[in-house]
């Protein structure tokens, strides 16, 4: 008997032997990538989780994959967890601004979520095109940039000073408006970093001002580096920018920038350079810049962070510039808090110099040399509308001033906005 059973439990063995050697080996981690990516697609979050949990098991490093993860664990029905993974993200990768800010819009939105909308809202995977569309109505008293002072001061040949008053279109004047942003960037793998091209377009429409009417259009290409265990990379930016006014061409700027970038737990640091050539057609304000920046972001707490910049630059005017050359410095002090009922509540505080190393004119104080100084600062309540869905409460101050007279300025800015992700 006992023979029989040992010859039995051998047939077995034979037999189970070559099922388990046809067995076919596991499929690469991009394909059952992109295997995750149709099943979200298809309204099956849960089956997409478990195959980008072992993905990431196998090759922690794959950001894309943990960025998924996030999206599908939270259409899964387990936004703790869902927010666990963006934390991961943001503490492990190096992240370009475009991602930066569409994890904290997603942060927002879930904390006041617990579950989402529907299985099938979700938003296109890392490598589609994601973005934002903001719709703005505001008023502002200051649309055509006017001055301050109600007359100016011109020298004349001899010492002689003589005040002119100002004609009215050259003081300020407030209209109400209408803006039209759009933001638009993907993810492309490429040569072990990730390639993002993106566009930016913001109009504004007067109501009545229409000499004034705004038009701003830019994009590029960003490539980022693989961040190494440290957390570091590097990151390359070629950004384009055409801006209009009543029509009219203002500026076209091309920028060119290298920077290092620094994640770790709690903070990101970023420092480089970067070469920026102004043309103004029709006005003598041409110029080439170069710019060197420094920017320290710090997360204190799961619902602050807190941010600072500082750049200083050096502008090479063309000949026929007035005030020739000049020196500029920029600080930038950035806060966010997100509240308990998931709105969050941001603040910008803004303030630079610029010195003209020649003087600007013998007309203006004998040819004194310019110094600008420039303020801004802005506060901002938003509050998610679900998902995708945001509304925005947001306020503006400016303000400049000048040892010369003629460039003293000041206005204030009034917005409500609708902005969706996509």
């Amino acid at each position: 008997m006992h023979r029989l059973t040992f010859l039995a439990l051998c047939l077995l063995l034979l037999v189970a032997a070559p099922a388990r050697a046809a067995e076919p080996p596991p499929a690469p981690p991009e394909q059952r990538y992109q295997q995750a990516l149709r099943l979200l697609e298809q309204g099956q979050p849960q089956a997409a989780r478990q195959l980008l949990e072992d993905i990431v098991t196998e090759q922690p490093g794959f950001a894309g994959a943990w960025i998924d993860l996030a999206l599908a664990t939270y259409q899964s029905g387990d936004p703790a967890a869902a927010l666990e993974h963006l934390a991961y993200l943001r503490q492990q990768f190096p992240l370009s601004l475009a991602l930066l800010q569409q994890i904290e819009y997603w942060e927002r939105a879930w904390q006041q979520a617990p579950l989402p909308l529907s299985p099938t809202l979700s938003p296109p995977p890392s490598q589609a095109w994601q973005g934002k569309l903001n719709l703005d109505y505001g008023y502002s008293n200051n649309v055509n940039g006017g001055l301050t002072q109600e007359q100016i001061t011109l020298t004349l040949p001899g010492g002689q000073r003589l005040a002119l008053p100002l004609a009215p279109e050259q003081r300020p004047r407030g209209d109400r408006f209408t803006q039209l942003g759009l933001e638009a960037w993907r993810r492309w793998p490429l040569a072990g970093g990730s390639l993002y091209p993106l566009v930016q377009l913001q109009a504004r429409q007067m109501n009545h001002e229409k000499d004034y009417n705004q038009l701003d259009l830019q994009g590029g290409l960003i490539y980022q580096t693989q961040p190494d265990p440290a957390g570091r990379a590097w990151q390359a930016s070629l950004l384009l920018q055409h801006a209009s006014l009543g029509g009219n061409t203002l500026v076209q700027s091309s920028r060119l920038q290298l920077q290092r970038l620094y994640n770790q737990a709690g903070w990101r640091l970023a420092w480089g350079g970067e070469l920026e050539y102004r043309r103004y057609p029709g006005l003598p304000l041409d110029g080439r810049y170069l710019w060197l920046n420094l920017a320290l972001a710090y997360k204190p707490g799961p619902a602050t962070q807190l941010g600072g910049q500082i750049r200083l630059g050096q502008e090479r005017a063309e000949a026929d510039q007035p005030g020739g050359n000049s020196r500029e410095y920029e600080l930038t002090l950035e806060a966010s808090h997100r509240l308990e009922n998931g709105a969050s509540l941001e603040l910008q505080w803004q303030r630079s110099h610029s010195q003209d190393q020649a003087g600007y004119s013998p007309l203006l104080e004998d040819d004194a040399r310019r110094s600008l100084w420039r303020q801004q600062f802005s506060l901002a309540l938003r509050q998610p509308l679900g998902t995708r869905w945001e509304a925005r409460l947001a306020l503006e101050l400016q303000e400049q001033h000048s040892n010369l007279a003629l460039f003293n300025q000041r206005a204030h800015q009034l917005s409500l906005g609708l902005s969706r992700n996509f």
